[in-house]
């Protein structure tokens, strides 16, 4: 049995992100990156080089801003496992909505009627909360945690067990190695919010507070499976030490 260190990677800045605020954007899964997206990715594989990083596996997104991002960020590594795609790991399908302005979609009545049930409400063609979490959970369960447990073990993705929880959004990554061959190192190149479902899951916070946590563009999120205590924890939030190499580059307003 192995434990499970996942180091989750926001895709770089896609044009799809420069009207994500008056758009519903959903998938959108041919938003290429933009100029500075191009900069972010790179940046990071400048920073996983330096520390050294090395993955056991690497999953990403089949939207074309996490496989540019992936490719960019991977290409200096040495030994790098191939990079594997799946369309489990897309973002939260918007369905009809997509690419419709915000204003005129959520309206006073349609937002109270997400507020009744805002984790099943279901998108039209679209998903839910609970729809786009089970698909994502059933990824990370099949081809990651499955050689991680024993027949004992409850499926770790629905363990009532404890969790310890820490975050920093300025945090430097301790898993610049997987040389303990009891740890599996594994990185997931996705989308913000398909994470946010994800960890709402395993952390069990209400659901209404996945739009509260923030993560930027090439953002870095680990979580730790212990597999000996059947028990997930989460080591840092949104860490961003690579962009601050940019220039220029700006510091972030939640407000």
């Amino acid at each position: 049995m192995q434990s499970v260190r996942i180091i989750f990677v926001r895709h770089a800045q896609a044009f799809v992100n420069l009207i994500e605020k008056e758009t519903i954007i959903g998938r959108s899964s041919k938003s290429e990156l933009t100029e500075l997206g191009l900069q972010q990715a790179t940046a990071l594989g400048k920073y996983f080089k330096a520390c050294n990083i090395q993955f056991d596996n690497i999953f990403c997104s089949t939207a074309v801003r996490s496989i540019e991002t992936a490719r960019l960020a991977t290409r200096e590594l040495s030994n790098i496992p191939e990079i594997i795609y799946s369309e489990q790991l897309e973002e939260i399908g918007h369905g009809e909505w997509e690419g419709k302005n915000r204003q005129l979609v959520y309206t006073e009545e349609r937002i109270n009627q997400i507020k009744i049930d805002p984790f099943n409400y279901s998108l039209p063609g679209g998903e839910s909360i609970a729809d786009a979490q089970k698909r994502f959970n059933t990824f990370v369960e099949q081809n990651i945690l499955k050689n991680s447990q024993s027949s004992n073990d409850s499926i770790a993705l629905n363990t009532n067990s404890n969790t310890n929880t820490s975050s920093s959004s300025n945090s430097n990554s301790n898993s610049n190695s997987n040389s303990n061959s009891n740890i599996k190192s594994v990185c997931i190149f996705s989308h913000g919010f398909i994470f946010k479902c994800f960890l709402q899951g395993i952390f069990k916070f209400c659901p209404t507070k996945i739009k509260s946590i923030h993560t930027l563009n090439t953002s870095i999120t680990e979580v730790f499976y212990d597999v000996t205590k059947n028990n997930w924890e989460l080591i840092f939030l949104n860490a961003t030490p690579h962009l601050q190499t940019l220039p220029n580059w700006p510091t972030p307003n939640f407000q």
